[in-house]
């Protein structure tokens, strides 16, 4: 068992010149804390700038105020940690992301220093957290962030714990440390005593279950509901109590959701950010489920839309109508966890499990008891990062595997059984776009479908419809069986569910065939991944220079099946096929043989892990021999695009489709109503692009209504102005056009004080563009974040916080963005979003409509990327007080044919062209008349 916790210990903090390992210290704070009953407290506070003797890049000065000249006469960084560390006195050291800390001033003293990282214990006592980096974490948990400074981050760190223990004792914290104390047995992990320490005044654990939504109620709506709903005086109104306004066309678009419905006819209308679209379709679905007695999907694409409806939208409508309807939320299966499956595991754990195993499972553990749904979405990427295991173990404890069977797992926590019941009696269910396309016949059925972000309908259902076989896939499906160090695979915990040491002669040789199987597969995942990036690299003569961590992908099209390249591949690949086969084999062998004993209860669950791996294994086989003999393999799509991929030791084939149209219309299109709406759905150049790309014009014209396009209520031809400069450098000559590219950023986010949003095309051009726009803007104390320095939602709130902010994104950042009000004055496009004319996927579909006498920039291309420009343009206008400018730096379009489609596609439908200098100037005026700025930045 670890020793007690010490009555006090030190929190640590660090500023450095940057995050690169010659780094130099430029501050260190340390604060003495003791623990306390209702709480620990700060006993003494102790902080030190240092010189590092070379000069403060303009990022960190601008990050954390501190200049050269703060610097100037303080200590060496030596002595500054030295002091630190004497300060600290022997305690027991921590840090907020300890590995920075650790290793900042074990290279400041010439030693090796240790500290325990409270983000370990963070992302225990808040499992359901999506941000754990200090800022994120503070502002979501109500405490005032440390603003990077070392003593202000210390402070900031004891309070953040602090807040965590509070939410924790309130949640079961005793609870939580008996299960910690399963998990880590044996070992000398010391949060655990950490958490003792803590646990006096402990709260009972809050009672399991998930909330039923809405139900009570009258369910038969009146005849004139969306009048009386939306009306100044009406039902929302009067709920909101003078925080609501009538929004222009949501009546109107609310009637036209309404007729598509009760005519039985799918609709395409485009509804932009302002008309209140969610309960403009959610108010009439309602209606509808409740006087036909039918059921209503309502499909989005992403999380925070799901949270929205199910949250805010839809709690409200239940509200202000006082109609007794039910919710509920539906994933796939795989997308919960399962308690009961968890604890399967915590009970294969040995002695010699490897802490990373054990890390992984109290993750999962106190995460299963502490969500409300159990979905794996809701598992932040910084948990995954920090916790390798976690992405490893998932597979063998969501919802259908091990002793979660669907509709016998005995667990009353278990979240695939709480979906499904509350789905069942359902009026509205809220799923994706993935689920949608590709619903189970187990799952309740469903009326009438309402696509949200229907602009994401093709890439939702490309990703879904896309198999795929990697060396990761591979190995890990040989390491489940096999086992990790420390650690037995299903194959042992065969044995043990064939009665162990007494296991019968027919289940020793099947597992012992089954493991022999395996390790061939373990063996071969190298040479895999070896044949692929050797075909891959012949298609790539330029891979050298992108370095080993680029992605690169070469197609196997028709022509390359015929050449050499391929005929290697083939040949080198083709022994999975057998080996895939051969497991297969041996592990029908195994499971009718535990069938066949049947002496052990354990062997259900086991049973049921290996029957679903041996379907993972069948689908693996059947997507090999799908990509090697394309005539031999079964698919749903109408056409595939076959792809290699390598990156490193990773190694994918993979089949894409080409169109999915054909698919989405016979899914859902063709048997039953849809509504498929987004704020970005037509262009004025292409108001059926959308439809073509997803098979809504497949439709007969008597079951669908005409498309519709509300125009935005924001005014954005009075409240925007749209600008590009005509002097702008061609982005081929990448060094100029970054430079421009960063000259438009300063000169903007100098006018406005920050609140800018740089929008580039591609995630490799971020740091690009940021090192420049820091060292422009070093002198104006405006901060320039990235995409990489935190989550979306993290840094959304960081830009509203503090207006002198300069928020740079790639892909991701074009939608779904939301800032609302001044702290987003200015949104900055590199250009305009063409895809990457090499990619085998892009190829494959121009390709397909040139076939089809289409012209494939005209009629693919451009629309495409067009609608990913009103996008990123979108994310300015967010409220009806919203005023700003946009920039577009590419000016090539100006003499291209597609002058008129882009313009179009920009707010308001107009673009002012002039030199920098005058677009600058001409900027600023705009933004003086509507009192964003103060004259005079720019001079004349």
């Amino acid at each position: 068992m670890a020793d007690p916790w010490p009555q006090e210990y030190a929190f640590v903090d660090c500023e450095a010149t940057g995050l690169a390992p010659e780094a130099r210290l430029i501050e260190v704070a340390v604060t003495i804390v003791r623990v306390a009953r209702h709480g620990d407290r700060i006993e003494e506070r102790w902080s030190s700038l240092a010189d590092p003797g070379i000069p403060i890049p303009p990022g960190v000065s601008a990050l954390t105020g501190i200049r050269d000249a703060d610097v100037a006469g303080t200590p060496p960084p030596g002595d500054a940690a030295r002091e630190a560390l004497r300060r600290a006195g022997g305690r027991r050291l921590l840090a907020w992301n300890a590995q920075f800390d650790a290793g900042l001033l074990s290279r400041e003293l010439g030693e090796k220093v240790e500290i325990l990282d409270a983000i370990e214990v963070a992302q225990l006592l808040f499992p359901d957290a999506q941000e754990f980096n200090l800022p994120g974490l503070a502002l979501s948990l109500g405490v005032p962030a440390g603003g990077h400074r070392a003593m202000a981050d210390c402070e900031a760190s004891v309070a953040v714990l602090d807040r965590l223990l509070q939410r924790a004792r309130g949640r079961g914290l005793a609870d939580d440390l008996r299960t910690l104390e399963a998990i880590y047995a044996g070992t000398e992990w010391p949060w655990l005593a950490w958490i003792r320490a803590r646990l006096e005044g402990a709260a009972e654990p809050m009672p399991a279950g998930a909330i039923e939504p809405g139900g009570t109620g009258d369910r038969q709506p009146p005849d004139a509901f969306l009048d009386q709903m939306f009306a100044g005086d009406g039902l929302l109104a009067r709920r909101l109590k003078g925080r609501y306004e009538p929004r222009p066309g949501q009546v109107e678009y609310a009637r036209e959701v309404e007729k598509g419905m009760r005519e039985a006819r799918s609709l395409m209308i485009e509804g932009p950010t302002g008309i209140g679209k969610g309960l403009g379709y959610l108010a009439p679905a309602v209606a509808w489920a409740l006087r036909e007695r039918r059921r209503v999907l309502v499909s989005t694409d992403k999380l925070v839309l799901q949270d929205q409806l199910c949250r805010q939208d839809l709690p409200l409508l239940a509200a202000a109508s006082g109609l007794g309807f039910r919710w509920a939320v539906l994933k796939g299966r795989r997308n919960y966890v399962c308690p009961a499956a968890i604890r399967a595991q915590i009970e294969n754990l040995g002695l010699l499990s490897p802490i990373e195993d054990r890390d992984a499972l109290a993750y999962l553990a106190l995460f299963a008891r502490h969500t409300q749904d159990g979905e794996t979405e809701r598992i932040a990427r910084a948990v995954k990062h920090r916790r390798p295991g976690v992405e490893r173990l998932l597979p063998d404890v969501v919802a259908g595997e091990g002793p979660c069977i669907p509709g016998r797992c005995k667990d009353p926590r278990c979240f695939l059984t709480q979906a499904l019941r509350m789905a069942a009696t359902a009026d509205i269910l809220v799923s994706n776009h993935t689920l949608t396309l590709c619903w189970p016949d187990s799952y309740p059925s469903w009326d009438a479908v309402v696509f949200d972000e229907g602009h994401t309908l093709e890439d939702a259902a490309t990703n879904a419809l896309t198999s795929e076989i990697t060396s990761a896939a591979i190995r890990d499906t040989a390491v489940r069986l096999i086992g990790r160090t420390g650690k037995e695979g299903l194959a042992g915990a065969a044995i043990r569910a064939g009665g162990g040491r007494g296991a019968s002669e027919e289940v020793a040789r099947a597992v012992q065939s089954v493991r022999a199987a395996a390790q061939a597969l373990s063996d071969f995942t190298p040479p895999f991944a070896e044949a692929v990036a050797a075909y891959v690299r012949e298609w790539n003569p330029n891979a050298d220079e992108l370095g080993p961590r680029a992605l690169l992908e070469a197609s196997i099209d028709p022509a390359r099946r015929a050449s050499p390249s391929w005929e290697r591949l083939g040949r080198a690949v083709s022994p999975l096929g057998d080996l895939l086969s051969g497991l297969e084999s041996d592990l029908g062998q195994l499971l009718d043989t535990l069938e066949g004993e049947g002496r052990n209860p354990g062997s259900g669950a086991v049973g049921s892990r290996l029957a679903g791996l041996l379907r993972e294994v069948s689908e693996m086989r059947r997507i090999l021999e799908g990509i090697l003999t394309p005539a031999r393999g079964t698919s749903p799509v109408e056409e595939a695009c076959y792809l290699a991929a390598s990156r490193g030791a990773y190694g994918a084939l993979r089949a894409v489709p080409v169109s999915v149209a054909g698919l989405i219309h016979q899914r859902v299109l063709a048997r039953c109503p849809a509504i498929v709406t987004s704020a970005t759905l037509t262009l004025p150049s292409d108001p059926d692009y959308v439809a073509r790309r997803i098979g809504f014009d497949r439709l007969p014209p008597e079951r669908r209504l005409p498309t519709r396009a509300f125009p935005s209520p924001y005014r954005p031809a009075e409240t925007s102005l749209t600008l590009v400069a005509t002097d702008a450098p061609s982005p081929e000559d990448a060094e100029a056009f970054a430079e421009h590219t960063s000259d438009v950023a300063a000169g903007i986010a100098r006018i406005l004080g920050g609140r800018t949003m740089i929008l580039v095309a591609a995630r490799a051009r971020i740091e690009r563009v940021a090192d420049r726009l820091r060292r422009r803007l070093e002198g104006d104390l405006i901060t320039v974040l990235t995409q990489n320095d935190g989550g979306r939602a993290n840094l959304i709130a960081r830009m509203r916080e503090d207006r002198r902010t300069v928020l740079i994104g790639a892909r991701s950042f074009w939608e779904g963005v939301d800032i609302p009000g001044a702290a987003l004055s200015a949104v900055v496009l590199e250009r305009i979003p063409f895809e990457f004319p090499h990619d085998p996927v892009v190829q494959a579909r121009r390709r397909a409509e040139r076939d089809a006498g289409r012209d494939e920039f005209v009629d693919y291309t451009l629309p495409r990327a067009l609608l990913l420009l009103r996008q990123g343009a979108g994310r300015l206008l967010r409220s009806h007080a919203d005023r700003g400018v946009v920039f577009l730096l590419d000016a090539r379009f100006l003499k291209k044919g597609y002058r008129d489609a882009t313009v179009q596609a920009l707010p308001g439908g107009r673009i002012l062209a002039l030199p920098l200098t005058q677009a600058l100037q001409a900027a600023e005026r705009f933004l003086q008349s509507h009192g964003l700025v103060r004259p005079t930045t720019i001079p004349p």
